[in-house]
Order: C-alpha cells, then sequence, then structure tokens
C-alpha cells in the first residue's frame, strides 16, 4: 500500500512502514498534523509487531508539532512491541532532537539507509534507487520444529521395536519433542499465516510423542 500527499509519503509493505514527513509539513495547522499521525497508526494498527521507519531528512528544522507527531507514532509502536528508527539528516533537526532529550530514547540513524538497516531487514534498491527493507525469511524456525517432530515420530518407532535400542529411542523422543516444541513456540510468536498453523500442530504433535515415549518407559 503506498499513499501520496504533497507533505509526506507513507509507504507500507508486509513488514514495514516508511513515512518520509517533508519540510512543508512544518508549515500546515496541528490539524492536519495528527491526521498524518492518525493515517499512519490505522496502518499500523493490524500490524502484530509493527517496524517504522521515520525519514527526516528532507527537513531542516522541525517545530514542537513535529516533535509531537512523532512522540505519538513512537508510542503506539513501542505499545504494540514494535520498532521505530528516526532518520535525521540536518544537524538543526538533531538539535531540536537531542535539546527535547528524545536522542536518549529514540534509535537514530543519519540516512535512510542505515536506519533500514536498524530495523533488522534485508536492504535492497527499488527501481528508482531508494533503498527499502524486506523481512528476513523465519521459515527456517518452523522448518527446525517440524524436523523435531519427525525425528521424534522415528525415536519413538524405535522404542517399540528393539528392547535393545530403547536408549536410542528414548534420546530421539525427547531430543526431538524439546527441539520441536521451542522451535514452534518461537515460530508461533513470530509467524503468521501457515507458518503459524504449522507450528502449532507441529508443537502439539512432539508434545504427544513425548508423553508417548513417556509411558513407553520400561518399569
Amino acid at each position: 500500500m503506498s499513499a501520496t500527499t504533497k507533505r509526506y509519503d507513507l509507504d507500507a509493505s508486509g513488514s514495514h512502514v516508511i513515512l518520509t514527513l517533508k519540510q512543508e509539513l512544518n508549515d500546515v495547522q496541528w490539524a492536519q498534523i495528527e491526521q498524518v499521525g492518525t493515517e499512519v497508526l490505522q496502518d499500523l494498527q493490524d500490524r502484530r509487531s509493527p517496524s517504522c521507519l521515520i525519514d527526516l531528512s528532507p527537513m531542516h528544522y522541525m517545530g514542537s508539532a513535529m516533535v509531537a507527531l512523532i512522540v505519538r507514532i513512537w508510542k503506539a509502536v513501542n505499545d504494540k512491541g514494535g520498532r521505530v528508527v528516526v532518520v535525521v539528516g540536518d544537524d538543526m533537526v538533531l538539535k531540536v532532537i537531542s535539546l527535547a532529550g528524545l536522542d536518549k530514547v529514540w534509535n537514530i540513524a543519519r540516512t535512510r539507509e542505515d536506519g533500514l538497516k536498524q530495523l533488522g531487514g534485508r536492504v535492497t534498491r527499488n527501481s528508482s534507487g531508494q533503498a527499502t527493507v524486506s523481512a528476513r525469511p523465519s521459515a527456517i524456525v518452523v522448518v527446525i520444529s517440524v524436523i523435531g517432530m519427525l525425528v521424534a515420530g522415528a525415536g519413538l518407532g524405535v522404542l517399540y521395536g528393539n528392547y535393545a535400542t530403547e536408549p536410542i529411542g528414548q534420546g530421539l523422543v525427547f531430543g526431538g519433542a524439546v527441539v520441536g516444541v521451542l522451535a514452534g513456540l518461537i515460530s508461533l510468536v513470530r509467524d503468521q499465516g501457515g507458518r503459524r498453523l504449522l507450528a502449532a500442530v507441529s508443537t502439539v504433535a512432539c508434545v504427544g510423542l513425548a508423553v508417548a515415549g513417556w509411558m513407553n518407559f520400561p518399569v
């Protein structure tokens, strides 16, 4: 989704939002600045753990209304467990932020590319040469959970086989189950959609396999 006006640009992808505030925004009324904040917050509302880059590099000075706008966005993202990086290119703007003491609580970057790197994604450039960030793939976590489930299942098969191989089977069951449950829980927190569903199935299966393995312990 992309929304553009004369005074700011709002670009949102699946993993982050980039808000570029232009110098002209300093000259508008407070109500219009509040409208910018409302639009950004509406986009962030449905994001489980939003990331937001606020790019102030086009600005050469910044008034109190602009500071209040950024504080509003930062607080909303912070309350949702997200991350905000503020790009400051001009020394005068940085001085305003420093005088307010906000440089101690905000993540400050001097360039857009450095700010995107701080968001933790992979920085690429679009067709117009602008830096953008894409989320790092997290499929490996749910894959590990599924592998743990398969290892635990194989171990359970060994347990019900030859008695001499029971120690090996027990190690496979409980080792695979522990890895599968831990990776599954991480995926449940971080992922969405199909990956999250697969992680839930894998986690429950690993718990069930561990219980079955425990019941097969020799008395």
